[in-house]
C-alpha cells in the first residue's frame, strides 16, 4: 500500500472516531514511518525494505508477525 492510500485510510478512520490526524501529506507519513522502523519492529511487525531501482525510493512491506 502506498503512503497516500494509507494516509487516506487513516484519515477516514480518524473522522469516524473523531480523532485528529496530524499528517496532511503522504510524504510526511512516509518519512515518519521510515524514521520509526525500529519502533514498528519492536511492536511485533516484520519489515521487508527494498529500494526501487527506477525511483531510488524505498518500498517497505510491513506484516504483523504471528504470535506463537
Amino acid at each position: 500500500m502506498s503512503a497516500g492510500r494509507l494516509l487516506a485510510a487513516l484519515r477516514r478512520v480518524g473522522r469516524e472516531f473523531n480523532l485528529e490526524f496530524e499528517y496532511k501529506k503522504p510524504a510526511q507519513l512516509g518519512r515518519r514511518i521510515s524514521n520509526d522502523l525500529d519502533v514498528i519492529r519492536d511492536a511485533g511487525f516484520d519489515i521487508d525494505r527494498q529500494r526501487n531501482a527506477h525511483t531510488k525510493n524505498f518500498e517497505c512491506r510491513i506484516v504483523k508477525t504471528a504470535n506463537l
